[in-house]
């Protein structure tokens, strides 16, 4: 009897070993894929970097720099008032995600900024109203041609001015990739267009349910 006793007390701890280390090798693995992100339109740095230093302000004057980041997820679309087309579209696409995600991990933990590539037309106040426009929540951010422009090649997000005619009238070529930073304030990775709604929200979910 103690025999048998023993056989079964040996076979329950083999069994717990192996339950144990099944659910280890479950929670060690990403509940998504990087392959399935990228089908998604989220691609995910291998290892997250840390921004150079920098210091713009926002829509309401105040400063913007490193610290903003820290403790939350951040989504940055470079962009400009005067876009015609694709940035209105985008920040119509933020505003229905930001919907999307509402009761999910990112809801109260995630801020959506246009960081603009027009600096020297987007004044704090012209942000102010533009963003407002889309979600009263929503960040602008604007500095000086060059601070901009070093933010942006930071995060692989470079910009230039296209004249349209001699009357001083330009464009702005730039990325419709949106920029995801993570809560230690470090380029994590990126949505790249065309943007879907759905599928954003489920990658972000699966970005942040990953994120240790």
């Amino acid at each position: 009897m103690s025999s048998i006793k023993q056989t079964v007390i040996v076979l329950l701890c083999v069994i717990a070993l192996i339950v144990g280390l099944v659910v280890a090798r479950v929670m060690r693995e990403p509940a998504v894929t990087p392959q399935q992100l990228a089908l998604m339109g989220a691609v995910v740095k291998q290892e997250s970097r840390a921004l150079n230093e920098f210091s713009l302000v926002d829509q309401r004057g105040e400063r913007f720099d490193r610290s903003r980041f820290k403790g939350r997820w951040s989504l940055i679309f470079f962009g400009y008032t005067y876009c015609p087309d694709v940035c209105p579209t985008t920040m119509a696409i933020l505003k229905q995600l930001e919907v999307e995600l509402r009761g999910s991990i990112a809801e109260g933990n995630t801020q959506y900024i246009l960081a603009s590539v027009d600096p020297e037309r987007d004044t704090p106040e012209k942000l102010a109203e533009y963003v407002a426009h889309f979600n009263p929540e929503f960040i602008g951010v604007t500095g000086n041609l060059e601070g901009m422009f070093e933010f942006a090649r930071d995060l692989n997000s470079m910009f230039a001015k296209v004249p349209t005619d001699d009357q001083g009238n330009y464009l702005v070529d730039h990325s419709s990739s949106i920029i995801i930073i993570n809560p230690r304030g470090e380029f994590h990775g990126f949505l790249r267009s065309p943007h879907n709604v759905e599928n954003m929200s489920k990658a972000l979910q699966a970005v942040m349910g990953n994120y240790r």
